[in-house]
């Protein structure tokens, strides 16, 4: 991902090498040999990105279910998608 992604247009995908499940309000993913966790407010971003698919329709429905205002929920939602690209963990295309 190069820089912050264009919400209008960008889309997420999982790796096909990526496997993924909820477990006790939390998302654990095995990429790899490599285990990762998120913390339930994390899971329910990914959850919802990996149900939407477009990063805009991901940050609106994510309004509706967190009390937080739309520049703090936009760059917080930039920051952890930049972190799961980066872990590899997440596709982001468009």
């Amino acid at each position: 991902m190069n820089g912050e992604p264009r919400m209008n247009r960008e889309r997420v995908e999982v790796p096909d090498d990526v496997v993924w499940q909820g477990v006790d309000g939390q998302v654990i993913f095995l990429a790899g040999s490599h285990y990762y966790s998120l913390d339930p407010v994390g899971s329910q971003i990914w959850e919802t990105l990996v149900e939407c698919e477009e990063v805009a329709t991901a940050e609106e429905r994510l309004l509706a279910i967190f009390e937080v205002d739309r520049p703090t929920l936009h760059r917080d939602l930039v920051d952890l998608i930049a972190q799961l690209v980066s872990a590899n963990l997440l596709r982001v295309t468009g």
